[in-house]
């Protein structure tokens, strides 16, 4: 563990950029809040609905931030008002406070001496009554580049107290742009800068145009394929016609008869053959049986 000390102790992570977040923070934080919305017997569904919900939440908050920093001015507290105004201007209200802050911790500094060199100037900052507690501030009067040993700015994004003391002492009335974190900016994101998204945009009318002729194409080939399909069934289920129909209209679909189709008709179908009466043979009748016309006459029997 000791030789792992740069990785978990806090004094050697000094210089390197954590959002004030020390160790796990962030996670602990966010388990704390969750555990608001979820339990242990939650089913699935449940958990889903309830996680959205801690979501949503967030978002609610993070909006009345937003408005908050639009639509509202904090007071201001210390009389470098100028730096203040710069600040309200620049971060968000909630990252303010912080820098509102550090400049009221300035007015509890003093600079025990000044070293000019070429191209920097050397500040030797103290605390008021406790002369222990020092650190050295680099100022580049070309560009207004500012630096501090204690490397808070490079911990958090925001400049330290010693900072501002060295501001106030070039009686600057601004940030200098390099202590200007984008994170902690009203503007929060910064700029898209997508090459293939202004392509896009560019071809975007002119996509739309044949996204029109596409569609009205499709239209019409629907419309004809519809078209020589009627043509198709009417060729072979309905009767000929002279070729002068109406256009897209022909002959209905013939269909089965619904409902009772009744008895066939008895014309259509052999009627069985006759019987005779007297020997019982088909073919004839009583009239013309051959067994009756083989018999003599009465007349002729002798008495």
């Amino acid at each position: 563990m000791y030789s792992d000390r740069k990785r978990w102790a806090e004094a050697y992570l000094l210089g390197h950029f954590f959002a004030r977040m020390r160790g796990t923070l962030h996670c602990e934080g966010m388990n704390c809040y969750l555990n608001r919305f979820l339990t242990v017997r939650l089913r699935l569904f449940e958990f889903v609905q309830q996680y959205h919900r801690g979501l949503a939440r967030m978002r609610v908050v993070d909006t009345g931030a937003e408005t908050a920093t639009k639509h509202s001015t904090p007071v201001l507290i210390t009389e470098l008002k100028s730096l203040e105004k710069n600040g309200i201007e620049v971060y968000t209200q909630y990252i303010f406070r912080f820098f509102q802050d550090e400049t009221q911790r300035a007015f509890a500094l003093i600079v025990a001496r000044r070293v000019d060199e070429v191209e920097r100037r050397l500040y030797f900052i103290e605390m008021y009554s406790n002369p222990e507690s020092n650190w050295t501030v680099e100022y580049y009067p070309i560009d207004s580049r500012i630096n501090c040993s204690c490397l808070m700015f490079e911990s958090f994004g925001l400049p330290c107290c010693h900072m501002i003391v060295v501001m106030k002492y070039e009686h600057l009335s601004s940030i200098p742009p390099n202590l200007v974190m984008q994170r902690w900016t009203r503007s929060g994101r910064p700029p898209t800068n997508n090459e293939m998204l202004t392509k896009f945009l560019t071809v975007y009318p002119t996509w739309l145009d044949a996204r029109q002729v596409e569609h009205e194409m499709t239209s019409w080939m629907r419309k004809r394929w519809k078209i020589g399909k009627n043509k198709e069934c009417n060729a072979e289920i309905g009767e000929p016609s002279d070729g002068k129909t109406l256009f897209g209209v022909g002959d209905p679909p013939m269909v089965k008869t619904k409902g009772n189709p009744g008895k066939n008709s008895t014309a259509q179908h052999s009627r069985n053959p006759r019987k005779c009466s007297h020997c019982k043979c088909r073919g004839h009748d009583k009239r013309t049986c051959p067994k009756l016309s083989s018999k003599p006459p009465i007349d002729d029997v002798s008495i």
